[in-house]
């Protein structure tokens, strides 16, 4: 785990953010708790399914811990 967030909303596994491989520039985000929200870019995810993550996206963990993907390497794609 690199990321630590606390809150009433938050599960204790809540989501995942992993790297397809050192090759490609690809990363996915995984839900894993259907008992707490992630939302991506304003859509509520489903659990266990992976969602590609592109630069500027935006992600919401528990409804009140707010992010943007930054992926500057894709952007020279």
């Amino acid at each position: 785990v690199n990321i630590y967030l606390n809150g009433a909303l938050i599960s204790p596994l809540h989501a995942c953010i992993v790297k397809t491989s050192e090759a490609e520039n690809d990363f996915y985000l995984e839900h894993f708790d259907e008992n707490y929200l992630t939302y991506l870019n304003g859509d509520m995810l489903s659990k266990n399914e992976k969602y590609k993550l592109n630069h500027g996206d935006r992600i919401i963990f528990g409804g009140s811990h707010f992010f943007r993907f930054n992926n500057p390497q894709s952007l020279n794609s």
